[in-house]
């Protein structure tokens, strides 16, 4: 085994990772070809985040390492063995998703305080992973590690409400976690009917997949070289949304940074609508350009009120994550305030009251449209 120094230091998510001892150094140059000059070019690449072709090697070679060592203890192991991943662990962290796409895969969350996760984006940030890694694993090998750390610092409302999570993304397992102190017994009142709701909740709907207008993008280079900050808040604008593999020309597709960055140089999805943030330094020219926040996404979504006539959404400019599953005739509806709020669900002509606590969600019937078969 190689001797484990990371480079560079660990300060935050998102870090573009690897072993940079010297005999991580010595393989990597050797299974490329490459001069030993270009080790301090491949640092540079690391610290700036430039996605260049070596940078893609040492991806490549982290990557096979981490795959091949799994596979390894998998062979040696008596039962099956999974993989925990972090919040939106992809190649950057030497983890190539498709390489585990059969085996027990814990999806990534972050929130395990409720400092973290009691902002709206908090939500949606953790959602926006969970739905990300799901692209990649089937939902009877997805686990969720719904975690509180210490034990005491995540209230009971918000565990409970991170298994709303589980159910938008059809994450089958869900397990709690507080390391080696016991959850606060009054957790309990809370969690126990929160996941006997959910359970009933997720059956309704488990194997079918939300569908909307909003697109969930986290690309390449995202995965690649992106620090991890997703465009998520739009997830709480009440809006249906899907998540997508690649640009197409319907709906609005949310790009975050270092993925629009790519766009602008890259003639691929010209034909879609690219939402952009205003932190981007660079972006396609045709992206609309719209601020991570609330008022701005509601002024959007009322901008586009006449392309929402024929799907249902939320009405309010409330913060709520509206998913759609139309195989069922189902939408999912969760209140991301800490109020309770009624709010109303545009089908159509008609309007549907719901009547939400803090942080609940619900769910109603739709009128029939389109895929009312295909999963």
């Amino acid at each position: 085994m190689f001797p484990r120094r990371r480079f560079p230091p660990r300060a935050r998510s998102g870090e573009i990772g690897g072993c940079f001892c010297d005999r991580h150094r010595a393989a990597f140059l050797q299974s490329g070809g490459f001069a030993p000059g270009r080790w301090e070019e491949l640092l540079n690449d690391v610290r700036e985040r430039r996605p260049t072709a070596l940078l893609r090697a040492w991806l490549d070679f982290t990557c096979d390492e981490l795959s091949a060592s799994f596979r390894r203890q998998r062979e040696a192991f008596a039962g099956d063995l999974g993989i925990m991943v972090m919040y939106l662990g992809a190649e950057k962290a030497g983890i190539r998703l498709r390489d585990y796409a059969d085996v027990p895969f814990r999806v990534g969350e972050l929130m395990f305080d409720d400092p973290a996760f009691a902002p709206v984006k908090g939500k949606t940030d953790e959602l926006f992973s969970v739905l990300f890694h799901r692209r990649f694993v089937r939902p009877e090998f997805a686990f969720s590690e719904t975690t509180a750390y210490p034990a005491d610092r995540l209230s009971g409302v918000h565990l409970a409400a991170k298994l709303v999570i589980s159910t938008l993304a059809d994450v089958r397992h869900t397990m709690f976690m507080s390391g080696l102190t016991p959850f606060p017994r009054e957790h309990w009142s809370v969690l126990a009917p929160a996941m006997r709701e959910q359970a009933r909740r997720h059956a309704e709907i488990a194997g079918h997949r939300p569908r909307g207008p909003f697109k969930h993008v986290w690309g390449e280079a995202q995965r690649l070289i992106g620090q991890d900050n997703p465009f998520s808040l739009w997830l709480a604008a009440g809006v249906p949304f899907e998540v997508v593999e690649e640009l197409s020309p319907e709906g609005w597709h949310f790009v975050s940074d270092h993925d629009a960055g790519e766009l602008a140089a890259a003639p691929a999805g010209a034909a879609a609508k690219l939402v952009s943030r205003d932190s981007a330094t660079s972006r396609p020219p045709r992206a609309e350009v719209v601020a991570e926040s609330l008022p701005a996404l509601f002024a959007l979504k009322r901008r586009i009120q006449p392309e929402l006539r024929d799907v249902p959404h939320v009405e309010e400019d409330e913060p709520a994550v509206c998913a759609w599953f139309p195989t069922v005739r189902k939408v999912m509806v969760w209140n991301l305030s800490a109020e309770a709020r009624t709010l109303t669900l545009a089908d159509g002509e008609r309007r549907i009251p719901l009547r939400l606590g803090p942080l609940q969600a619900t769910a109603a019937e739709v009128a029939a449209r389109g895929e009312t078969k295909a999963r």
